[in-house]
């Protein structure tokens, strides 16, 4: 995807807030806040991404990440997380994920969410 659209993705999810496009009115939701850091520091910004991979078709739930915080609503079960961060060092560059791969596209992260049971969240990621 080019850098172009990865911000156009990220500036979708600020405004948005979190949620998705895959969340139906009725449906039960969690409220999910929690914390990211990268080599110990906040991460800057970014996106987390909520999937559950039990529903056909699979529905993502996306949230931002601003100075290593970030507060969504997805539903309860046993959702995969995936935390992906581009950055782009000029409009004619492509933009380039930050985050390793064993934290997104290979993501082994998970999150265990319970109706009832806010959970506060904490990812402690690693660059190498």
């Amino acid at each position: 995807m080019s850098g172009l659209k990865w911000l156009l993705l990220g500036g979708l999810v600020f405004l948005s807030g979190c949620g998705g496009p895959a969340a139906h009115v009725g449906d039960p939701t969690v409220v999910v806040s929690g914390k990211v850091t990268l080599d110990g520091q906040p991460l800057a910004h970014g996106q987390i991404l909520l999937k559950d991979p039990e529903q056909k078709p699979p529905r993502e739930y996306i949230g931002a990440i601003e100075q290593g915080a970030f507060r969504c609503d997805a539903p309860p079960g046993s959702l995969r997380v995936e935390i992906r961060c581009y950055e782009q060092a000029s409009l004619e560059a492509e933009a380039r994920q930050i985050i390793p791969a064993k934290y997104n596209d290979s993501s082994e992260l998970t999150a265990e969410l319970k109706l009832g049971e806010p959970p506060q969240l904490s990812f402690e990621l690693n660059s190498r």
